[in-house]
């Protein structure tokens, strides 16, 4: 493919090494059509975690809901923190943008993305969501049967339609889990729609059921091999614990350690000044031992000397032990 003259150094070249063509085929209940006979459906947006709740609530799924979940990885386009050997990285050259300049070339490479579907499949849908560290992405509408899981896009049980909602989380996981911020975003989705739909359980389920994996159907290494059913179940289940009534993220407190260096960094916020933000979730111990806490900007982790380093947000140990 030709790149696109906006986004030039996004190069779909060998784009998604874990999918491929056959998987708009097996869907018992669903044939791909040709692009001539049925127009790609696309979304196009990027929104945050509020936004999202939002737009859930409001949307119409139709007559018959989606019932369960698959999850991907891209591995082209990788990302900076989970990288593949070749190919696009998603959050590269963005040095000296400001957000609303890095939302617009995210988005314009989920355009690239579609295009990509459309001229090198030949396929009219594809995932439904995509989560990198700061946005969850619509580009199927979901309430069409989307194509990326062969067997997983839908079926029949018991005589009755079944579909997935597919969620590409944008890197490479091999090796490495999704770093946080995508933790909560792609536990958000989940969470988010378990709750408005109520038509499958935030619980590993198997194929056709509850939360899921391409590995299921048919791509092995999909969607890496650090993914597994306990993780992505424990990160959809976490999330849940953190909506409220209304399906918003609970407010969180700074944990007392981190208090006082959250408030000489100017805490939400500092004339001409960039600071932490609010907490985005509880603290934590890291692997290594050290209390950590993520903010909206930033993450502070607590050092043996009392001090507070402020890390980047894709410099944050493991979470293993919530504390409180």
């Amino acid at each position: 493919m030709t790149p696109n003259p906006r986004i030039p150094n996004f190069d779909l070249h060998g784009a998604f090494p874990f999918g491929s063509h056959d998987d708009a085929q097996g869907a018992p209940t669903f044939s791909t059509f040709t692009l001539a006979d049925h127009a790609f459906e696309y979304v196009g947006l990027a929104l945050t975690r509020a936004e999202f709740a939002g737009y859930v609530d409001g949307y119409d799924f139709g007559k018959i809901p989606p019932s369960y979940i698959v999850f991907h990885h891209t591995a082209i386009p990788s990302t900076k923190a989970a990288r593949f050997p070749s190919g696009a990285v998603w959050d590269d050259h963005e040095d000296g943008l400001n957000e609303a300049q890095i939302k617009a070339k995210r988005l314009a490479q989920l355009a690239a993305i579609r295009d990509f579907y459309i001229h090198q499949y030949g396929w009219s849908a594809g995932p439904h969501l995509f989560c990198d560290d700061t946005y969850i992405y619509l580009m199927t509408p979901m309430a069409n049967i989307g194509i990326h899981a062969a067997e997983g896009n839908s079926t029949r049980i018991n005589g009755k339609l079944a579909y997935s909602i597919g969620i590409e989380c944008v890197g490479y996981y091999e090796k490495v889990v999704w770093p946080l911020e995508l933790q909560r975003n792609v536990g958000f989705a989940v969470a988010t729609l378990q709750r408005k739909l109520k038509t499958f359980e935030l619980r590993a389920g198997g194929k056709w059921k509850d939360l899921g994996a391409h590995c299921l159907y048919n791509k092995p290494s999909c969607p890496g091999a650090a993914i597994t059913p306990d993780f992505y179940v424990k990160v959809c289940q976490d999330a849940a614990t953190q909506l409220d009534a209304t399906g918003q993220v609970k407010a969180l407190s700074v944990h007392p350690k981190l208090l006082g260096a959250w408030q000489l960094s100017g805490g939400v916020w500092l004339k001409d000044r960039l600071t932490p933000g609010l907490p985005t979730a509880p603290a934590f111990v890291g692997k290594d031992g050290m209390l950590y806490e993520a903010f909206e900007r930033s993450v502070a982790r607590l050092k043996a000397d009392g001090g507070v380093d402020w890390l980047l947000l894709n410099e944050v140990a493991v979470l293993s032990t919530p504390v409180t």
